[in-house]
């Protein structure tokens, strides 16, 4: 009989912990605090040092775009391409004829009309390839504008050797897992 009390309120204790399902709650004070500092991955077979750490951030981005190529079929979606394109001093040029869609991420060429708050990097005005989760983005014609949301994800240049310290010139910032805000957008005018 002691047993069972004893699984039972231990039982009660991990249900208690669960606790209710909770709704989203209001946003009331931007999410720049990192969540955490964690350990990065590595693109090949190499590994950084151990005690090396990347902050994640929570933060939210607005951004307002004009879809930037035309899309031919919608088998195009799931091809294969290759883009290239360089930033230098802030003024930057990526050529591009193709969408992507490939493993739940899509890949959408597109100009930033507006962006709150700003990201280091991106200006209005500049061409950039948008990665979104949101397969209603590739169905978006040519011109026309949308608002997405958007995560800050870091990205990392692979390490050269096992235990290299992570330096700041290998850190490079991205807008990612970009969603439309709404299935709404501004179609092309004639």
């Amino acid at each position: 009989m002691k047993k069972i009390v004893v699984i039972l309120a231990m039982v009660a204790a991990l249900l208690v912990g669960c606790g209710a399902p909770q709704k989203p709650v209001e946003n009331t004070a931007p999410n720049v605090t990192p969540i955490a500092c964690v350990h990065p991955e590595s693109d090949n077979s190499y590994s950084w040092s151990y005690n090396s750490c990347v902050d994640v951030s929570k933060q939210v981005y607005s951004i307002t775009v004009q879809v930037a190529d035309e899309i031919v079929n919608h088998t195009e979606t799931n091809a294969s391409g290759s883009g290239s394109g360089f930033v230098s001093g802030g003024v930057g040029f990526a050529s591009s004829s193709w969408r992507m869609w490939q493993d739940g991420k899509g890949i959408l060429p597109i100009q930033v009309i507006s962006m709150s708050p700003e990201f280091q990097g991106v200006a209005v005005g500049d061409y950039i390839l948008l990665k979104t989760s949101d397969l209603k983005a590739m169905a978006l014609p040519n011109g026309a504008q949308a608002q997405f949301i958007c995560n800050q994800d870091v990205e990392i240049l692979s390490p050269v050797e096992n235990g290299q310290v992570l330096t700041t010139d290998r850190l490079t910032y991205e807008l990612d897992d970009c969603r439309m805000a709404s299935p709404e957008f501004i179609p092309v005018q004639p």
